[in-house]
């Protein structure tokens, strides 16, 4: 869905976007196939190919994600500046981007429990808590993005009031 979302929201009129999608979703249902014919059904052995083909269309689309709307957040700051966007879009952006990247953040540190799985046939829970830290932290950064605080608002915002009286 992210990669659905980040085609249809950056990338909609682009043939390579929806080939993308497509791509992340086939290697999906090839992972889940791979695992099941492999009897891996609780998906932890880094040595079943059909791991890395599910992990790897769950990865790539928070890097796609990233990437976009970081560049749109890029785009929209020249913007804010001449006073053709809202400075609050223009983090919102950001905040989608910084999402991803913990999402990303969180892939990795799955890599390491699954490890740490192979090796001692249980989960480390030092990695279960940056795990955890790092899904909270990616929750809260989207919650910020679609329900921001007054407060947070009224702080983004100050920047765009301020310039615009030195301006006027």
């Amino acid at each position: 869905m992210i990669a659905a979302f980040t085609a249809l929201v950056s990338r909609r009129d682009e043939r390579w976007a929806k080939w993308l999608v497509w791509g992340v979703a086939s290697l999906a249902v090839a992972g889940l196939s791979v695992s099941a014919l492999r009897g891996d059904w609780d998906g932890y052995s880094l040595n079943n190919v059909g791991f890395w083909l599910e992990w790897t269309s769950y990865t790539l689309p928070f890097c796609w994600a990233a990437a976009e709307a970081f560049h749109q957040h890029l785009q929209a700051r020249r913007r804010v500046s001449i006073g053709l966007c809202e400075a609050s879009v223009c983090n919102r952006m950001f905040l989608w981007s910084l999402f991803a990247v913990i999402q990303f953040v969180g892939c990795g540190v799955i890599i390491a429990q699954y490890a740490a799985y192979a090796r001692e046939n249980l989960f480390s829970s030092t990695g279960d808590v940056l795990y955890s830290g790092t899904m909270l932290a990616a929750l809260v950064v989207m919650w910020i993005a679609f329900f921001p605080p007054a407060i947070y608002s009224r702080w983004i915002n100050r920047s765009t009031d301020r310039s615009a009286a030195e301006q006027g």
